[in-house]
């Protein structure tokens, strides 16, 4: 099956998957943060989920101005609050689920959402 799409078409597609993606990371880094980080999978059990070393940050007001916050705790760090207040949103974030005994680290970015180990 081809598709046959518009340049135009593609570009709205592509603009929006990205603003999703920043919604939805924004959205995962406020429930981990607003509770006791706690994400129940159901029959997998109870994990913990952290936005671990590595917060990006970048402006929805059409500017390129990106802010990332490396090292120690950045989704507790003051300039994390700030930049949210000014209305940016998470374009990419590491983060960490754990069970009592493993642990997983990834970064995802809201261009695409995939898994980077």
């Amino acid at each position: 099956m081809e598709l046959n799409l518009p340049i135009e078409s593609l570009r709205y597609l592509q603009t929006n998957q990205a603003f999703l993606g920043r919604e939805f990371l924004t959205w995962l880094w406020y429930y981990t943060e607003s509770g006791s980080h706690e994400v129940d999978l159901g029959e997998l059990g109870i994990y913990k989920l952290y936005v671990d070393d590595r917060l990006v940050l970048i402006s929805t007001s059409g500017s390129a101005h990106e802010q990332a916050l490396k090292g120690g705790t950045p989704a507790y760090a003051a300039e994390a609050l700030v930049a949210l207040q000014s209305g940016k949103l998470v374009q990419e974030a590491k983060f960490i689920l754990q069970d009592k005994e493993r642990q997983w680290m990834w970064s995802m970015r809201a261009d695409d959402l995939a898994l980077r180990g």
